[in-house]
């Protein structure tokens, strides 16, 4: 038989999420079903430790009683047992839905993406089934946020958001084309950008950039406006290189054109609330990217003029007039070109 690569990877990716999931120990954590609800002949449940007895709808209304009332292991508990041995198969699927969904209410989230990840698998096509992969990236992204505890020589010593961060990034593998699945790529590259882990960021808005599909989502012009932001934190002044600023100007420009003829309506359900508004804070920090350009040469000019040599000097001055005449160093510049010698004076 053969055997396609991209199943593999799906089941490598399947595989390393499940590990992960395992290993986030440090969140907290819902007890193993115990048997508490015991299925009878008669169809029935009984409680074993109070002998309450419920139909299997009954008992499914009870753990929707016990989950409102926010008694997470009961509820579980409750779920737990339609979901293994309901007769019913519409009512076990359900059960094992709402199992998960109390699981992570009581924030226990690696075992909630492990139920959530059970669920999907069993019932592929149930009702619930895309929201449970929904589900399992937001158990993912909230462990990288809560952390998980690291050790050197068994000894406690920091929390990290390795374990989530790594969770998020396989199940994005194994389902990337869920309509939700580029927003959760930009919920990542918010994680990295709030932690100032500004590559990882750049990454994940690259990759929902570059995705012909990712690019009609609604995450896109989000993304180009924090990749923007990005380069332009990653600026360390003008004696360094200033490659960021450059990224940083084109993806505001690249905002500029793509969006600035979307219609409100359609712009509101894309999330960018009060268009003309974004498209003039775009545009102004255009301006203030090319100030930042602008003294860069400005810079470079003085250290030319300085060490004796007007002539390169006042290629860097040139340059500022041509590309950057609105700027508040146009007005240096020309200042500085009346100083340079008669014979490499450039006029205004």
């Amino acid at each position: 038989m053969l055997i396609r690569p991209s199943c593999v990877r799906s089941a490598l990716c399947a595989v390393v999420a499940a590990a992960a999931a395992a290993g986030c120990a440090d969140a907290p954590s819902i007890p193993q079903h115990q048997q508490t609800w015991q299925l009878r002949a008669d169809g029935s449940y009984v409680n074993l430790g109070t002998m309450q007895r419920f139909t299997p709808d009954e008992l499914y209304a009870h753990g929707v009683g016990l989950h409102k009332a926010k008694r997470h292991e009961e509820a579980a508990a409750a779920f737990g047992a339609l979901a293994e041995s309901a007769p019913d198969d519409a009512l076990r699927a359900r059960a094992s839905f709402s199992r998960a969904e109390t699981v992570a209410s009581a924030g226990a989230f690696a075992d909630a993406y492990r139920l959530y990840d059970a669920y999907q698998a069993r019932h592929p096509d149930g009702e619930h089934a895309t929201l449970a992969k929904e589900r399992m990236m937001q158990c993912a992204l909230e462990l990288a946020r809560v952390g998980q505890r690291e050790s050197v020589l068994g000894i406690p010593i920091l929390k990290t958001a390795t374990a989530g961060v790594e969770l998020l990034k396989s199940t994005l593998q194994r389902f990337p084309r869920e309509d939700f699945s580029d927003d959760y790529h930009y919920k990542l590259a918010e994680f990295h950008h709030g932690r100032e882990e500004f590559d990882e960021a750049e990454l994940e808005l690259r990759h929902i950039l570059a995705d012909p599909t990712y690019q009609r989502g609604n995450s896109a012009p989000h993304a180009l406006l924090l990749l923007g932001r990005i380069g332009e934190q990653r600026y360390d002044g003008p004696d360094y290189d200033h490659k960021t600023l450059i990224d940083a100007k084109r993806a505001y420009e690249r905002f500029i054109g793509d969006y600035k003829a979307l219609p409100a309506p359609a712009a509101e359900a894309m999330g960018i609330k009060n268009l003309p508004a974004i498209l003039a804070d775009a545009q102004k920090r255009i301006a203030e990217v090319n100030s930042r350009l602008a003294e860069r040469e400005y810079v470079l000019a003085e250290y030319y003029y300085g060490r004796g040599h007007p002539r390169s000097a006042r290629v860097y001055l040139d340059y500022i007039l041509k590309n950057y005449p609105d700027s508040k160093w146009a007005e240096d510049a020309r200042g500085m070109l009346k100083e340079l010698p008669p014979e490499d004076r450039t006029a205004p």
